[in-house]
């Protein structure tokens, strides 16, 4: 079932609106152009009854930007809010969007290079959540609330103008670049296994069979950082996802733990305040101690380096890193045993970029015999890459970046 709303916006008057709440500033530079949708808004502005429904309990779920014929903020909400009402202001010029009865789940705010929306940031106020949209230029907004059985879906359309027209002429839509890296190799065998299974040759016949999986799919592109039994420094690996423009990282690793009875999938993202439990601190160390020359103290890093990890920890890559990886913890728990029920985090070397979502999927346990023989399995390496694949494309069809084809509307039908 589909809501629809739209407006025109009022210009700076002394009269009030007639079901259009108007607040203007005292000055020309503070002037508050307001649009409020509500129930039984005028005819005249082509704007149905808003079937205002209670909610208990009403939490934002997720939001995404698509910038491309026309812009659109897609907001995710588990039921419908108890009111909508969306507010223009100039000088710069912002949307924002108050949300009655809601809060916040978690989600932080985003930022885009390129087109109409420069930003999206949101506050929990005591009676509701606000969003703000950071724009580039003016706006006509309209909306629209979807309902479908996870929730409700707001669209809001922001409308096209020049500044996106020409944005979009001059950037065509592109491919998701994957960057796939298969964990050791070459000098470095990386965990053995009881049956002296070498971790660096289970990783790339898994890395393999992802990367021909996600290549089928139209617009993604993928990158290994390496497609041989080579060595790679744990730098060299993140430079050359880099070098590539890669949206997302997956390490992939199957382990050695002391414990022997140790088994099942896990997923890590990074954390720079420490390990989220033992094992998790433990395995990072393991990791990045393969790699002694690489300089994975912080200690020994630059001053830019060090500034941009902790601009990272406040940022939503890490955010963004935690969706993917429980996304494809999820499909993980659908082939076999998880270790943990949950992503966990770890000062891992080889996730430290600060733009790129990425993450650190142990596969299974090498030192764990019966999980051995199954990572020796064609039929087991080919479920793990299926489910890797499926919790990937859960996360890229409600995060795809923004100018690519996979977040056009064209991707979706």
């Amino acid at each position: 079932m589909a809501v629809a709303g739209a407006a025109q916006l009022k210009k700076k008057s002394s009269k009030p609106c007639a079901r259009v709440q108007c607040a203007v500033g005292s000055s020309g530079s503070d002037r508050r152009q307001a649009l409020r949708l509500l129930t039984g808004a005028s005819a005249g502005l082509l704007l149905p009854p808003f079937a205002v429904v209670a909610s208990q309990g009403a939490r934002l779920l997720d939001y995404r930007v698509t910038q491309h014929d026309t812009t659109r903020l897609l907001v995710d909400l588990s039921q419908k809010p108890d009111d909508i009402a969306l507010f223009l202001l100039d000088d710069p010029s912002r949307l924002v969007i108050d949300l009655a009865g809601v809060t916040n789940s978690g989600q932080k705010p985003s930022h885009f290079a390129h087109g109409l929306v420069a930003s999206v940031r949101m506050g929990d106020h005591p009676d509701k959540l606000r969003l703000v949209v950071d724009l580039r230029a003016e706006v006509k907004p309209s909306y629209r609330v979807l309902t479908h059985h996870n929730g409700v879906r707001l669209h809001i359309d922001l409308g096209a103008n020049a500044l996106q027209a020409s944005t979009q002429r001059s950037s065509p839509l592109r491919d998701i670049v994957v960057a796939i890296d298969p964990g050791h190799g070459g000098k470095d065998p990386g965990a053995i296994g009881q049956r002296k299974t070498r971790e660096k040759d289970v990783t790339l016949k898994i890395g393999l069979e992802l990367a021909g999986l996600l290549s089928k799919i139209r617009g993604v592109r993928v990158v290994m950082t390496r497609n041989s039994d080579t060595y790679l420094g744990l730098r060299e690996r993140t430079k050359i996802a880099r070098s590539q423009g890669a949206d997302v990282f997956v390490s992939l690793h199957a382990d050695a733990f002391p414990r022997r009875e140790a088994r099942g999938s896990s997923v890590y993202a990074l954390s720079l305040k420490g390990a989220s439990s033992e094992a998790a601190r433990y395995l990072a160390e393991k990791e990045n101690s393969y790699d002694p020359l690489e300089g994975v103290d912080m200690g020994d890093m630059a001053a830019d380096l060090k500034r941009a990890l902790i601009e990272l920890s406040q940022s939503s890559t890490i955010a963004s890193s935690l969706d993917m990886g429980t996304r494809m913890l999820s499909n993980l728990s659908g082939i076999g045993a998880v270790h943990k029920p949950e992503v966990e985090q770890a000062n891992f070397a080889v996730l430290r970029s600060p733009d790129i979502p990425s993450v650190l999927v142990e596969t299974a346990f090498i030192s764990n015999l019966q999980e051995e023989k199954k990572l020796n399995s064609a039929r087991f390496q080919k479920q793990l890459a299926q489910a890797l694949r499926a919790g990937l494309l859960d996360y890229l069809q409600v995060r795809a970046p923004e100018g690519t084809w996979f977040g056009s509307s064209a991707a979706r039908g």
